[in-house]
Order: C-alpha cells, then structure tokens, then sequence
C-alpha cells in the first residue's frame, strides 16, 4: 500500500485540481475513481492522475514510476487511438512554472457517455474484434 500522508496529499492535490477546472470551464468535472486513479472527466477532456500506491502487481509509490508509467500509458494507447491520447502533462505545486513537479497525468479527448462501459465490460461479441486486433499486434 502507501503511507496515509502521502495518499492524503495526492487527493487533495486532486480536489484542487478539479476546483482549477471547474473555475475556467464554468462548470465542475466529474470525479471517477478506479483502484489506481483518479479520472477528473472535465467539459471537453479528461485527467488521469495516477494513485501513489503499491498493488501485487504495480508500483505507483514513486512520482518517477508514475511518470514512466503515464508515459507509457500515452505510448501504448497512441497505437489505437492517436486522436484521443493528447499528452502527459506535469503539476506543480504553484502556477510559477519554477515550482515543484508534484504529480504528472495523460491528458485525453474526453468521449461522450454514450462511449463509457456500462457495468464494468460490453457484452462479448463487440469485445472480441478488438481482441483480435490486440492478438494481432502484440505478436508484431
């Protein structure tokens, strides 16, 4: 797991974050959680901010390792959808551009919830296509 503080500090750097957009779109995003993220789902794009935690199967205790991982996520994810995956970008602790990295997040074309997965997956015949497909480069 990760110490309290630190995961404490990641949410509120989250929360300020969400206040920041809500102020320049007008309106708040909308804040969805999954065990190793934080989407803030604003007007027109959407955030990802990695959690600083440790699972069995990743480590995201480290700024560097969230870092390399949103990198890669933008890497990897770019093959499919070039258009959607726009950059990852870093947060500071104050606006002067000087200041400290504190968080660094993909920024992605936000998709209308008629795209969103209802009930965790869509049935298996509009899966398996792009299954096939994945199949097929991870061979490459």
């Amino acid at each position: 797991m990760v110490q309290a503080s630190t995961f404490g500090a990641a949410h509120e750097r989250v929360r300020a974050l969400a206040a920041e957009l809500a102020a320049a779109d007008g309106e708040s995003p909308r804040l969805v959680e999954t065990p190793i993220s934080w989407v803030l789902l604003a007007r027109s794009l959407a955030y990802k901010i990695k959690k600083p935690v440790r699972l069995p199967f990743l480590d995201f205790t480290s700024l560097a390792a969230r870092r390399r991982f949103c990198d890669e996520e933008l890497r990897l994810n770019r093959r499919f959808a070039p258009s959607l995956y726009l950059d990852v970008v870093e947060v500071r602790d104050a606006p002067d551009g000087a200041s400290l990295v504190v968080a660094v997040m993909p920024v992605l074309l936000r998709l209308g919830e008629a795209h969103r997965l209802q009930g965790g997956c869509h049935p298996p015949r509009r899966v398996d296509p792009a299954g096939a497909t994945t199949r097929r480069r991870a061979r490459c």
